[in-house]
């Protein structure tokens, strides 16, 4: 899809965001006490406001981008431990949503797209008998509506197992797929 995409437009930028070789920050008590305290409306104290920095950048990384390309592989019928740790650190008030009483929660990452490309071992497609075992999209997809993106295209790949008989279509299939969508980029 990269590729596609960058050799239709030569001029674009592209970030690659490899979540395994990425500094996250801890999910620890200084980053929990930020978010608590800009919840009930408090100002930081020293070590919240600098933990709060470290998920700053990580949120302002994302707000950069026009379109969103995730690649991800079903781990036990969801997301990697890395991704589920990236959306922990990114999903935050005032960052990527706000919450009021009245409308509950409004995404602040409004005027995106998202492409997300799905691999698994097996076919989790809608009909199949696996079907109820995929737990990766829907969570995907509803976070990303959470955080204001409704502008979202999927291309799902599976079964990827190279002994599987229909591995090779759905290869192909998925590869026409995510060329076709780089070339509405």
């Amino acid at each position: 899809m990269l590729e596609t995409y960058t050799a239709t437009r030569p001029d674009a930028h592209v970030d690659v965001l490899d979540l395994w070789d990425l500094q996250l920050p801890e999910m620890r008590e200084d980053v929990l006490n930020a978010k608590y305290a800009i919840f009930a409306r408090r100002e930081h104290t020293a070590a919240q406001a600098a933990a709060w920095e470290t998920v700053k950048r990580e949120a302002a990384r994302l707000l950069d981008y026009d379109v969103l390309l995730f690649s991800t592989p079903m781990w036990n019928w969801s997301r990697p431990y890395r991704l589920k740790h990236y959306i922990d650190v990114i999903t935050q008030p005032g960052l990527t949503f706000k919450w009021t009483p009245e409308r509950g929660y409004e995404g602040l990452v409004s005027g995106r797209r998202a492409i997300a490309v799905y691999a698994s071992s097996f076919d989790y497609a809608q009909g199949s008998p696996l079907a109820s075992f995929d737990h990766q999209k829907s969570y995907f997809e509803d976070w990303l509506r959470m955080i204001g993106i409704n502008d979202i295209q999927t291309i799902a790949f599976g079964p990827t197992h190279p002994d599987a008989p229909a591995m090779p279509t759905a290869r192909e299939q998925a590869l026409t797929h995510a060329a076709a969508i780089a070339r509405t980029l």
